[in-house]
């Protein structure tokens, strides 16, 4: 069986080259020593593995499933012999829309191409947490989500404020912190909110909106509300631009702050170093 083994590093060599003179190049031997290779595997599993075309070859439903293997073997040979060439790794990351939108960990991502090239980093903007085991994702980027989600695993945590605001104009002359000022209000929700909604005070009290107008998704809220048209509930760092610029106020700062968690998780159960990488520089922006 052994001798198998250099047979089954050409096909591999052949099937990513495209060709048999293309791997025949690479490796400084004969097409016909490449195309032997092929042969005794054909006959070894009694089926054909590549199909000739013009534009080179490409392999058969088995062909593929041969390659796959042999791509194993491949890599163990060129990582054996110090040869391995680095490859790109590739890590999904799920994030909700609003966090998304904002370019929370714009600066990170940024630094990561700089310091590792080789790392391709995807963003997925995605408000709900799809099932791990159908969608391939890497990493779960989660607002309000503790740590104990089942099947992933937790590998950073912050924190965030949820907060009311709005543009400066829409008050007019009322004060940020007049709380009945502020319930007369417009406020901007979801399109499945109930009626006057009621807004929870750290003092226990409610603040009950006297006007509900509906838009979907929160990033379109907050654009509304820098419009000047009513008030969003977001999360601080969202608008933190805004509140230095002073295109938006903030809204009953001292009655309304809810603390949210922040959590980095993978449904890896040991996540490769690429996908570490990638978590803790996100955890850093936490």
């Amino acid at each position: 069986m052994d001798g198998y083994l250099r047979h089954l590093a050409n096909f591999a060599r052949i099937v990513d080259a495209g060709s048999l003179t293309g791997a025949a190049n690479q490796r400084g031997v004969s097409p016909s020593a490449m195309s032997d290779s092929v042969r005794i595997l054909e006959t070894h599993f009694g089926i054909p593995l590549l199909e000739r075309r013009r534009s080179g070859v490409v392999p058969t439903g088995k062909g593929v499933a041969v390659h796959t293997q042999a791509r194993v073997i491949v890599e163990a040979l060129d990582r054996a012999m110090g040869t391995a060439a680095p490859r790109q790794e590739t890590v999904k990351v799920s994030i909700p829309q609003e966090p998304a939108a904002f370019g929370w960990f714009s600066a990170a991502i940024a630094k990561l191409r700089d310091t590792a090239p080789l790392l391709d980093v995807v963003l997925i903007p995605e408000d709900r947490l799809e099932d791990h085991t159908r969608y391939a994702r890497d990493l779960y980027v989660r607002v309000g989500r503790k740590p104990s989600e089942p099947g992933l695993t937790w590998l950073a945590e912050g924190t965030d404020t949820a907060i009311l605001a709005a543009h400066p104009d829409l008050l007019g002359q009322g004060a940020p912190s007049d709380r009945t000022a502020v319930a007369e209000l417009p406020l901007l929700r979801g399109p499945s909110a109930k009626p006057n909604p009621v807004m929870k005070l750290s003092d226990g009290s409610e603040l009950r909106f006297a006007e509900v107008i509906q838009a979907e998704g929160v990033n379109t809220r907050i654009a509304l509300a820098r419009d000047g048209v009513g008030v969003v509930a977001c999360l601080h760092r969202s608008l933190a631009h805004d509140f230095e610029a002073g295109r938006m106020i903030r809204l009953l700062p001292d009655d309304f702050a809810l603390t949210v968690d922040v959590v980095i998780s993978s449904p890896h159960t040991r996540p490769s170093e690429a996908v570490q990488q990638v978590a803790d520089a996100l955890g850093a922006c936490l």
